[in-house]
Parts: structure tokens; C-alpha cells; sequence
């Protein structure tokens, strides 16, 4: 039914944005291109840049602060068709905080080669020869998303030599420092915020899904929209909000009184406030994803 959809909704577009799956699963995905609302223009230069562009190796790095929509906007430039059908291989992973150059060569050795390797089969110098070998000669396509130090960068980047084949590389990171440190011929992009419209269709997709929203919802919609602060992170959950609120204006008019004016700066003031409308028995079982690394999660 339609409230099952809308839950499938919600589900998606978190794990899009607060990236709940294992990487590995993240590259398999392709939800992005159905569930994407927002950054038309931003994606339109992007592409660009990866289909066209200069002949040499390229970094197209997406920076800006945490909820903004980094993954969200690089994934969906990582499954759009004509970017797809313009690159011969294409492989992605995600390094965060804590993370292994083992893994990560791995992760993209996977993709890139369509292999399961082991993770004690060979040693690290072995596997990062064996990328290099796999994307010899090719037209590449890297993601590497949510880089945090320009050292994580420096592990891997040597596996990716391209001078004539207009190889891209994509890279998020919210500091714009490793994304400048990153820089080959493109300039980073400084993600914006999204404008009201933008918010206003995402909340409205995420509770309504393909349904249309009730007039006499639009006006109070828009204006907790806008309360989000133009922030995808914080419109996605207290969407999530209003998908389980009875559909009435009085309903809605709670929820808008309840939001903090500084929640678009606050994420834990958002997700404080999901939690607080959890079910009591979803609680604990929401904490106790608290004790896996980030992006860790099956």
C-alpha cells in the first residue's frame, strides 16, 4: 500500500544519505536514480566534466559540510546511463575515518575486475599492482567517497595512472583542504545548500511518495521544509516524521512548532527528535547501532 511505499521511501533515501549499508553493497545499489530530487544544475556541470572535459586523468571532488548531500549527489552521477556508458570500468569505496588500504584496494579491485579476493591472499603492494594492471589502458571511473585526511588520498591515488583516456575520479569529503590537496585540472565544488523548492519536493516525495500531497498540507509542508534549513540530511528525517503523523494541518502545525530554529546546523537535534518519535521498542534497537564503526553496518 501507499503507507508501505512511503516507508521504502524513507528507508532508501537514508541509506542514500546516512549511508547505513556496507560499501561494498552501496556499489551495488542503483535506488539513486529513481530516488534523487534536487542539484539538477550541479549535476548537469558534473556530468560534463566527466564525459567531456580534458583528455588527462581528472578529480572531480563535491566538499561541504556533513547532511548536504555529498554520497547522494556523487552516486548519482556514478549510475547516471550516459556517465555509465561512457567509462570502461567503474569501481567505488568508501573510506571514512577509520579504514584499511587493504580494503579500500579490495573494494575497488572488486568492481573494477568483477573478482572476490581474499582479504589474506596477497599482500597490499600485490593488490594495489593488480588494480593498477586492471585499469591500465582503460577509460576509468573512480568513486572514492567521505575521504577524510589527504593521507587516505595519498594511499591510493597512485593506483590510478591515466594520461590520454580521460579517466575521472570522483571524490566527497567535507574538508576542502584534501579535496584541493586532491585537485589534478578541475577546482572542487563547494556543494550549496538546497534552495526551498528543492526542500519542499523532497519532504513531499519521501512522505507522499508518487501520491499527491493534500492542498491543505502545502502550506504547512513548505514551512517546515524551510525550517530544515535548506539541509537534505535534516529534510530527510523529519520527513521520516511527518510519514507516521496523521495526515491533518493541526498534526503538522505540532510538528513545525516542535522543530528547533537551529536544527539545520544541529544534526543530533534532528536525529534527537526522530529518535523521540520512535516506538519504545525501536529505541534500544536504534542505540545499539551506535556500537558499529560508520559505514560499517549490514
Amino acid at each position: 500500500g501507499s503507507r508501505d511505499r512511503r516507508k521504502e521511501i524513507v528507508e532508501e533515501t537514508m541509506n542514500n544519505t546516512g549511508k547505513t549499508q556496507t560499501p561494498s553493497s552501496l556499489a551495488r545499489s542503483t535506488i539513486m536514480n529513481d530516488e534523487v530530487v534536487g542539484f539538477k544544475d550541479v549535476i548537469e556541470r558534473l556530468r560534463d566534466k566527466l564525459v567531456r572535459g580534458t583528455k588527462g586523468r581528472d578529480v572531480i571532488s563535491i566538499t561541504g559540510m556533513p547532511g548536504l548531500g555529498k554520497t547522494t549527489l556523487a552516486r548519482r552521477l556514478y549510475f547516471d546511463k550516459l556517465v555509465v556508458s561512457h567509462f570502461d570500468i567503474r569501481a567505488q569505496c568508501c573510506v571514512s575515518q577509520v579504514y584499511s588500504r587493504k580494503n579500500l584496494l579490495l573494494e575497488i579491485l572488486h568492481d573494477a575486475t568483477g573478482k572476490d579476493f581474499e582479504c589474506g591472499e596477497k599482500r597490499v603492494d600485490q593488490l594495489a599492482d593488480e588494480l593498477r594492471k586492471a585499469l591500465y589502458s582503460r577509460r576509468y571511473l573512480i568513486l572514492v567517497d567521505d575521504v577524510w585526511e589527504a593521507s587516505a588520498w595519498d594511499d591510493i591515488i597512485g593506483c590510478f595512472r591515466d594520461a590520454t583516456h580521460a579517466s575521472r575520479i570522483i571524490l566527497t569529503t567535507q574538508n576542502y583542504e584534501v579535496a584541493n590537496y586532491a585537485r589534478f585540472q578541475s577546482d572542487p565544488l563547494p556543494l550549496r545548500m538546497f534552495n526551498d523548492d528543492e526542500s519542499w519536493k523532497l519532504l513531499r516525495k519521501i512522505v507522499f511518495g508518487e501520491e499527491k500531497s493534500p492542498p491543505l498540507l502545502m502550506n504547512i509542508g513548505q514551512q517546515i521544509a524551510k525550517k530544515c534549513g535548506q539541509l537534505p540530511l535534516s529534510i530527510v528525517l523529519v520527513a521520516g516524521i511527518l510519514a507516521e503523523t496523521e495526515k491533518k494541518e493541526e498534526c503538522w502545525e505540532q510538528v513545525a512548532k516542535n522543530l528547533s530554529p537551529y536544527i539545520h546546523s544541529n544534526s543530533r537535534a534532528t536525529i534527537e527528535h526522530s529518535y523521540q518519535n520512535l516506538p519504545y521498542h525501536l529505541r534500544s534497537c536504534f542505540l545499539y547501532f551506535g556500537a558499529f564503526l560508520e559505514d560499517r553496518v549490514n
